[in-house]
């Protein structure tokens, strides 16, 4: 029989008085050292963030926070208070909840995305693929994905908040 693949990850290791993450001591280095947004960059990124980068992720993080004010995570709640013990119903509503009206859009905005920018792409001119997108959705008289919003439909105040925010950081565009 053949033996299973090894897993082998760069974003932590388990030893048997030790957690590393991303080469820090999980206990002694980052567990009340550093912020959650912190960890999520050093998880994602594989580096701690700027205060810039920080305070950016921040934000994002508390609009993405304000999202669990919607319909399936709402339906997910209201399962959760009528049968606490069953945490795959509550799982499940809010899965059945995702579809072309909530969280379709993000879906149909990557694969606009991956389709014009191939991960292979190497230094893109980011101007030139995003007029293709749009001179391509203009022909094909096509809604682009992901712009515009049903509720908000001049514009959402969140976006504007994190460009403002990006933008005050020094990271909008990078």
């Amino acid at each position: 029989m053949a033996e299973p693949a090894k897993i082998v990850t760069g974003i932590g290791k388990a030893k048997l008085h030790r957690i590393l993450v991303r080469g820090y001591d999980l206990n002694k280095e980052l567990a009340g050292k550093i912020t959650f947004t912190d960890m999520t960059s050093l998880i994602l990124r594989g580096r701690l963030p700027t205060a810039d980068e920080a305070k950016m992720l921040d934000a994002l993080l508390i609009i993405l926070v304000e999202h669990g004010m919607v319909s399936h995570v709402i339906a997910a709640r209201l399962i959760y208070h009528c049968t606490p013990e069953a945490i795959q119903a509550e799982v499940a509503a809010a899965l059945c909840g995702a579809g072309s009206v909530h969280l379709g859009s993000s879906e149909w905005s990557a694969k606009m995305l991956t389709e014009a920018l191939p991960p292979d792409t190497q230094n893109p001119d980011f101007d030139a693929v995003a007029a293709s997108i749009m001179d391509d959705y203009s022909k094909r008289k096509q809604r682009m994905p992901g712009i515009g919003h049903r509720t908000h439909a001049e514009g959402d105040p969140r976006a504007d908040a994190l460009f403002g925010i990006a933008k005050g950081t020094g990271v909008y565009g990078k």
